[in-house]
């Protein structure tokens, strides 16, 4: 499950079309555009799911980057020189030949200490990208229980896995543990929504608040965790909850064109709000960073309520 036999397969079909495609798909998998498409959900399709599956992406990627980090494994392009880089960097010295010889091998100390003092990038195990598409996009699919949802999701997940592993970016093994921790992810909180009612409602009962108020337990750890993604999950949630607790919860009415006015300003909102925040060039961990981060989400999302409100997107659902 840890050696090239794999990506070199698959780099035997290069084109340059198909090497195009397998970068778009890739970049499909990035946590900016999964965040942008659960956005769009929750600013123009539905917005008590929409936060359901910013949930799993929000908690997904934390544990996903616990998860490289612990395990510290080398991507492909950081021990095989033969690989196609495609303008990546890649190891200047052929490690094949300290690759495991069995399928279900780990990495030998000899090889993990070469990897792990090389500038080449690092942290292949598990792939963030199966994951967190694997959990976004079928978590979506089993919230909506639309079938055309479910074909596409099947679909990315194996289209980011052969193109993760054509890109020489991950291993089998990576893609593996990657698709089995999103589809844990995906039927997990999906089956822990239907045990509390949050798939039907949110409401300002201990269940709804206790969901929404959990992320500040990740205030604690600011120490190890990075402060922007632990603070969006923070705001977000805070800032929701809030408006539950004041309004109740908002519907989205019927009208095509005040969805996609909403969305746009959500989502313009949102993202200067994020590339804002890249100015202040604040450290990646830290409680400082979290703290900021958490109140910008918070104050980003009861501005794009508010303005949703005067031009009349809303209905509330009183619980």
């Amino acid at each position: 499950m840890f050696r090239t036999d794999l990506n070199h397969f698959l780099q035997s079909f290069d084109s340059q079309p198909l090497h195009q495609f397998m970068e778009i798909v890739s970049f499909m998998g990035t946590v900016y555009m999964l965040l942008l498409t659960i956005l769009i959900l929750i600013g123009g399709v539905n917005v008590r799911k929409g936060f359901l599956v910013l949930n799993i992406l929000g908690w997904g990627v934390l544990f996903m980057l616990g998860a490289k980090n612990y395990f510290d494994y080398p991507r492909p392009l950081a021990v095989d020189a033969t690989l196609e880089s495609f303008g990546r960097d890649k190891t200047p010295e052929n490690l094949v030949a300290l690759q495991p010889t069995r399928f279900f091998e780990g990495f030998s100390d000899e090889l993990l200490l070469k990897t792990r003092t090389s500038k080449i990038m690092r942290h292949g195990l598990p792939s963030s990208h199966t994951m967190i598409i694997t959990a976004v996009w079928l978590g979506m699919a089993l919230l909506f229980r639309k079938k055309w949802l479910c074909v596409v999701s099947v679909s990315l997940i194996t289209l980011t896995i052969i193109s993760r592993m054509y890109l020489g970016m991950h291993y089998l093994g990576d893609v593996s543990l990657g698709l089995v921790l999103g589809l844990i992810f995906s039927i997990g909180f999906n089956k822990l929504y239907k045990l509390t009612g949050l798939k039907e409602e949110f409401s300002t009962s201990k269940i709804t608040v206790l969901f929404l108020a959990a992320p500040v337990i990740l205030a604690f750890l600011y120490s190890v965790i990075p402060g922007f993604q632990a603070g969006a999950l923070i705001g977000l949630n805070l800032g929701l909850l809030l408006i539950l607790r004041i309004w109740g919860e908002p519907v989205l009415v019927s009208s095509s064109l005040k969805r996609m006015l909403n969305t746009l300003v959500f989502v313009t909102l949102y993202f200067s709000m994020f590339f804002l925040s890249k100015k202040l060039h604040l450290p990646k961990e830290g409680l400082m960073p979290l703290l900021i981060f958490s109140f910008l989400n918070f104050v980003t999302l009861i501005l794009s309520f508010y303005l949703g409100k005067l031009m009349g997107v809303f209905t509330i659902s009183k619980a």
